[in-house]
C-alpha cells in the first residue's frame, strides 16, 4: 500500500454514514487505518426498513480492529452539528477528518418550489456543513493537518429535470467549499468536494424496482451505460482524506460515470 493512504492513528468524521456513500467512504477510512464516528439518524433508517444500519455498520468495523462509533442526530435538528462534533470530539479525543455527507434531495417542478423548500435543501446541504467546519477547523489548524471533504453533486454542474432545489443548493455547497480551502488552505488543512454522479442508493431505489426504466435511465444519462455504486466513491474519498491528496484543495472533483459531458435533459 502506499504509504500515503495508511491513515493510523487518526480520527474521522462520517455524516449520513449508515447507509449508502457515506457508509462506504467510512468503511475506506476504517479500512485504512481510522477510528471512526459515524454520524446517522435512527429514526430515518427505521423509516425506510433499515433500523439497525449505524450499529451493525459499527460492528463490521470494529471487527476489523478499529474504533467505530455511532452518534445519532438528525442533522435537520438546529444545533445538531455542534452537538455531533462534541460528543465526537468526547468518544474519540479530537478529529482530523470530516466528511460531510448527509443531504436531502426533493424532486420538485420549479413552479412546486416553496420557501421551506428551499430553506430545508439549504439548511441540510449547505448550512450543516458550515456549521461543522466552524466546529472542527479551529483544532486541525491548530494541530496542523486536516481533511475536510463534503459529497456534492453533478446537478450542482448541470440542470437536470425536478431537481432545481437540489441542485442549488449543492451548486452554493461547492462555492463555499472552495473559499473555505483557500481561507484555510495555509494551516495544513485540505478542503474538497466530491461530486457522485447517478449511484445505486436507497434514495433511488424505488425507481430501480423497474428494471427497464432503470436500464433505461442508465443509458441515457451516464455514457458509461451503466450507474455508479457507493464503492465507487471510495477511491476518490480516501485520496482525498489521506496524505496521498496533501496538495489538493478547493476541487471539487465529478465521480460521475461521464454524465457532465452529455448535453442537459
Amino acid at each position: 500500500m502506499h504509504k500515503g493512504f495508511d491513515l493510523s492513528g487518526r480520527c474521522a468524521l462520517v455524516t449520513g454514514a449508515s447507509r449508502g456513500i457515506g457508509a462506504a467512504i467510512a468503511e475506506v477510512l476504517s479500512e485504512h487505518g481510522a477510528d471512526v464516528v459515524l454520524n446517522h439518524s435512527g429514526a430515518f433508517d427505521a423509516r425506510i426498513g433499515v433500523p439497525d444500519a449505524g450499529p451493525a455498520l459499527a460492528a463490521r468495523l470494529s471487527a476489523n480492529g478499529r474504533r467505530a462509533v455511532c452518534v445519532e442526530r438528525d442533522l435537520a435538528e438546529p444545533e445538531s452539528a455542534s452537538a455531533i462534533v462534541k460528543e465526537a470530539e468526547d468518544r474519540l479525543g479530537r478529529l482530523d477528518i470530516v466528511v460531510s455527507a448527509v443531504a436531502v434531495q426533493e424532486a420538485l417542478s420549479v413552479d412546486q418550489i416553496t420557501p421551506d423548500v428551499i430553506a430545508r435543501h439549504m439548511a441540510i446541504n449547505v448550512t450543516r456543513t458550515v456549521e461543522l467546519a466552524q466546529a472542527t477547523l479551529p483544532g486541525m489548524a491548530a494541530r496542523g493537518w486536516g481533511r475536510f471533504l463534503a459529497i456534492g453533486s453533478v446537478h450542482g454542474h448541470r440542470p437536470g429535470p425536478r431537481l432545481p432545489a437540489y441542485a442549488a443548493s449543492k451548486a452554493a455547497l461547492s462555492s463555499f467549499m472552495r473559499y473555505l480551502a483557500w481561507q484555510v488552505a495555509a494551516d495544513g488543512i485540505t478542503v474538497n468536494t466530491i461530486s457522485p454522479g447517478l449511484i445505486a442508493t436507497d434514495r433511488n431505489r424505488l425507481r430501480r424496482e423497474d428494471a427497464d426504466d432503470w436500464a433505461a435511465l442508465q443509458a441515457r444519462v451516464v455514457p458509461m451505460g451503466v450507474a455508479g455504486t457507493p464503492d465507487d466513491i471510495k477511491g476518490a474519498a480516501l485520496l482525498m482524506c489521506s496524505d496521498a491528496g496533501r496538495y489538493i484543495t478547493g476541487t471539487d472533483l465529478l465521480v460521475d460515470g461521464g454524465m457532465l459531458l452529455r448535453p442537459p435533459d
